[in-house]
């Protein structure tokens, strides 16, 4: 079952991840797929190291613009 649902979630972000790259692709405010990217990373690990749920939180920095 995990394996079931860690690939439903990596497709969810793959999916995600695509969406917010072609949405954002002409941004020209700060607040591109670079910026969404950096957000994304720091995002993650503060949620190795706070025990936060992993998806969630991806997803959730991935959408927060």
């Amino acid at each position: 079952m995990e394996t079931v649902q860690s690939t439903k979630h990596q497709e969810i972000i793959s999916r995600t991840e695509n969406f917010v790259r072609e949405t954002l692709k002409a941004d020209s405010t700060g607040h591109d797929w670079w910026h969404i990217n950096r957000v994304r990373n720091v995002a993650v690990k503060l949620a190795q190291t706070e025990g936060a749920d992993p998806f969630i939180v991806e997803l959730a920095a991935l959408l927060h613009d």
